[in-house]
């Protein structure tokens, strides 16, 4: 349930998942000793349900989730977290928290051409390709990148 303080919240980035899902990501500019859920997932017809991460996750995200992306199969959305320097990964139809993986300034995502996987770009140079679970193979580049990564196929 959503406490009167998430007026504060608001939607940072979108993306559209398997079954019609829009998942969106959050932003909240509240009290900082306050960390709600910056997670949601929506559907035509549904409320919205916002879902928080396990508590110190929670708190690492920093209030922020700079954008979201969904994998291949449509059914695994990363988001990206680059004030608390993680990524973080969820299952749509569950609606539950499966991983996170570490990134300083990531906030760049794509989905690749494989399902529960992504890339993930850093304003620090970082290029890295993740799985849901958090395992990830990173390189540095001689480029800094913005929030903003897509699949070209």
């Amino acid at each position: 349930k959503l406490s009167a303080d998430l007026h504060q919240l608001s939607i940072r980035h979108l993306a559209v998942a398997a079954r019609d899902i829009v998942v969106f990501g959050c932003q909240f500019r509240g009290p900082e000793d306050e960390t709600p859920p910056l997670i949601g997932f929506h559907r035509r017809g549904d409320a919205p349900v916002i879902v928080p991460a396990p508590d110190m996750t929670q708190s690492s995200l920093r209030n922020y989730i700079g954008s979201v992306t969904v994998d291949k199969s449509g059914g695994i959305v990363a988001a990206s977290a680059p004030k608390g320097g993680l990524v973080t990964y969820w299952d749509v139809a569950g609606r539950r928290y499966l991983g996170t993986s570490e990134l300083s300034d990531g906030c760049g995502l794509a989905p690749t051409h494989r399902s529960a996987n992504f890339l993930l770009t850093s304003g620090e140079g970082w290029l890295a390709t993740a799985e849901a679970n958090g395992r990830m193979a990173r390189q540095l580049s001689s480029f800094h990148w913005d929030n903003h990564a897509i699949l070209v196929r």
